[in-house]
């Protein structure tokens, strides 16, 4: 089954995910915000919650099941840019490059870009950003520097 993956830095507040989704026409009881038991018996729910290690960075998770939810024609990017102003969290989604330290960060300003992260630090559970592509809204802080050729194949 195809998944959705968005990392948000921080707490999501479970109410808040459920209202935006409801603005795609999600239903609430289509979105778990606890762990999923597949014995329980119960349905596979549409979108997750899964709140991650709090000394973690990026460790809370939505997750979303493609064929859960139907209707609904958004790319992974464009989930984060919907559900991430209204979440007010940073979020981290995979490029879908092979290079497993470049990812796009989504802001709650509205900023979205490529960045790089530290993967000694990530493997730790730490996010540190080493530099974005471009300037992004609402991440000043991440310095600036042109990719190199071979990062974007």
């Amino acid at each position: 089954m195809e998944s959705y993956e968005l990392l948000y830095d921080g707490t999501v507040d479970p109410r808040t995910l459920i209202d935006a989704l409801a603005e795609l026409g999600i239903p609430a009881d289509r979105v778990l915000s606890e762990p999923y038991d597949p014995s329980s018996g119960d349905s596979i729910p549409a979108v997750m919650l899964e709140r991650g290690d709090p000394g973690a960075d990026f460790s809370t998770v939505v997750q979303g099941f493609a064929e859960l939810v139907t209707g609904i024609d958004l790319s992974l990017l464009e989930w984060a840019q919907f559900l991430t102003p209204k979440l007010g969290r940073r979020c981290l989604v995979d490029d879908d490059t092979p290079q497993p330290n470049r990812w796009y960060l989504v802001t709650p300003q509205g900023g979205c870009g490529v960045v790089h992260v530290d993967g000694d630090d990530a493997d730790e559970g730490h996010i540190r950003f080493l530099y974005a592509t471009t300037p992004i809204a609402g991440a000043a802080e991440i310095p600036v520097r042109a990719e190199p050729d071979w990062a974007s194949r």
